[in-house]
C-alpha cells in the first residue's frame, strides 16, 4: 500500500505547529508501518536534512504560498499525483484535501479559529478557509483533529458526527526538556545578558493575544514592581501594527525584546531559562507552548479557556484572557511567588509525558489501517 502525504509545510527554517505535526508524525509513519510505501508531496525545492529515511520526496509545482494557489495545488495538481503514484491514502496534514479523488483521504483540521472572528486569520485567506475547509471536513474519509475541544467545536460549527473524528493530539519534541539550574543560567547569560525574563512563544497574530500581554506585562511592571524582561519569540504573522503601538506607549518597551523565529536548538534554550511562560491566546485548537514549557519545567501562565484548561488541568495559572488587569495580577503572582512556580513546574512535567510524538502516530497508523482497505491496497 502506498501512502502519500502532503508535505507542503515541511519547510526549512520555517516550521510552525502544522509543519511540525506532519513532520513529525509522518517520519514516525515509516517505522509504525514499515510495510508501505511513504511518499511526501512537496511544493518547492526539497531539503534533504527533513527527508526521513524511507521516504521517497516528489515537487510538485506551483508554490503555494497565496489562496489562489492553494487551490490550485489541492484541487488539481494533487490529484494528478494521486493517481500517477497508485496512492492507497491520502494524508493531509493542514487539512487541505482534493475534492474529487476517489483515493481514501485523512485531513488534519488543527482548529477552526477562522470561523471566530475575522482577525484570527488573514482577511484573504480566513475567506478561503471559511469556504474550502467545510467541504474538506465533510468530504474526508477520515477527519482527525488534536484535541477534544477542537473536536466539539467542529461538531458544533460543521453538524459533523462525533463519532466521524478522531483525536490526534500534538506530542512535544525530545529537545524540549529539563535543565539544571547551572545550565539555566548559563543559557540566560548567553540569551539575555543574565536578566530574568517572562517568555511568549508563538507567530505573533491578533488570537494570541499579544497586545492585551503586552499591556498587562506594562502594569505588573508599574503597579507590581515586577523585575522581569518580556521576550516574544515567534514568526512575524499580521495585523501587528495594534501591537507595535503598544510596545511603545509602554513605559517599559526597553525591557520587551522580539527575538523573531528561531531554530528548535535555540527555542529548547529560551524555554528552560524563563522564569515562566505567558501565553494567553484566545483561541487556540491545541497550545503546543503549554505542553513544550511543561517539558522544559517552567510554569505557565494561561487561558481560562478550552483546550488550554483541559490540556493544562491543575499545572497552569489561569487568567481571563480579555482582562488586562487580570493577566497583569497573574504576572504579578507567579513573578513573586518561587514556590508557586516550583509547585506548577512540577505538575507540568508529570502531565508533560502524556503527549508524545510516537502515540500520536501510532493513533494515525490506526486510521491508515483502517482506511487501507477501502483503496483495495
Amino acid at each position: 500500500m502506498r501512502l502519500v502525504m502532503n508535505a507542503r509545510l515541511v519547510v526549512p527554517g520555517k516550521l510552525d505547529g502544522m509543519g511540525w505535526y506532519s513532520y513529525e508524525i509522518g517520519r514516525r509513519l515509516c517505522a509504525a508501518l514499515p510495510d508501505v510505501e511513504h511518499h511526501w508531496l512537496f511544493d518547492r525545492q526539497v531539503d534533504a536534512s527533513l527527508v526521513p529515511e524511507g521516504v521517497r520526496p516528489y515537487v510538485v509545482g506551483p508554490p503555494a504560498r497565496h489562496p489562489v494557489l492553494w487551490h490550485v495545488w489541492h484541487q488539481f495538481r494533487v490529484p494528478g499525483m494521486l493517481r500517477k503514484l497508485g496512492a492507497g491514502v491520502y494524508l493531509s496534514p493542514d487539512g487541505f484535501i482534493p475534492l474529487t479523488t476517489s483515493v481514501p483521504t485523512i485531513a488534519v483540521l488543527h482548529d477552526i479559529a477562522f470561523e471566530r472572528e475575522a482577525t484570527h486569520t488573514r482577511m484573504s485567506a480566513g475567506r478561503y478557509y471559511r469556504w474550502m475547509f467545510p467541504k474538506c471536513a465533510r468530504r474526508a474519509t477520515a477527519l482527525v483533529t488534536v484535541s477534544e475541544d477542537a473536536r466539539q467545536d467542529i461538531v458544533s460549527t460543521y453538524g459533523i458526527p462525533t463519532e466521524h473524528i478522531d483525536v490526534v493530539p500534538n506530542g512535544v519534541r525530545d529537545v524540549f526538556r529539563l535543565r539544571t539550574n547551572q545550565d539555566r543560567l548559563m543559557v540566560r547569560d548567553r540569551l539575555n545578558e543574565g536578566r530574568p525574563y517572562i517568555l511568549f512563544v508563538g507567530t505573533v497574530q491578533p488570537r494570541k493575544n499579544l497586545v492585551r500581554l503586552v499591556e498587562a506585562y506594562s502594569m505588573a511592571v508599574e503597579q507590581h514592581g515586577i523585575d522581569l524582561d518580556f521576550v516574544i519569540v515567534g514568526g512575524k504573522g499580521w495585523r501587528d501594527e495594534s501591537l507595535r503601538d503598544a510596545c511603545l506607549a509602554s513605559t517599559s518597551s526597553h525591557r520587551i525584546r522580539f527575538v523573531g523565529y528561531v531554530t528548535d536548538d535555540v527555542m529548547s534554550d529560551w524555554y528552560a531559562a524563563a522564569e515562566f511562560l505567558a501565553f494567553v491566546p484566545l483561541f487556540e485548537g491545541f497550545g503546543v507552548p503549554i505542553i513544550e514549557a511543561f517539558a522544559s519545567g517552567i510554569p505557565v501562565l494561561s487561558s481560562n479557556r478550552p483546550p488550554m484548561t483541559s490540556i493544562g488541568k491543575d499545572a497552569v495559572f489561569y487568567v481571563d484572557p480579555e482582562s488586562v488587569s487580570e493577566i497583569a495580577e497573574g504576572i504579578a503572582t507567579l513573578a513573586r511567588s518561587e514556590s508557586l512556580r516550583r509547585s506548577l513546574a512540577e505538575r507540568g512535567h508529570r502531565e508533560a509525558r502524556l503527549y508524545t510524538w510516537d502515540a500520536s502516530t501510532a493513533a494515525m497508523a490506526s486510521i491508515i489501517r483502517r482506511l487501507a482497505p477501502l483503496s483495495g491496497a
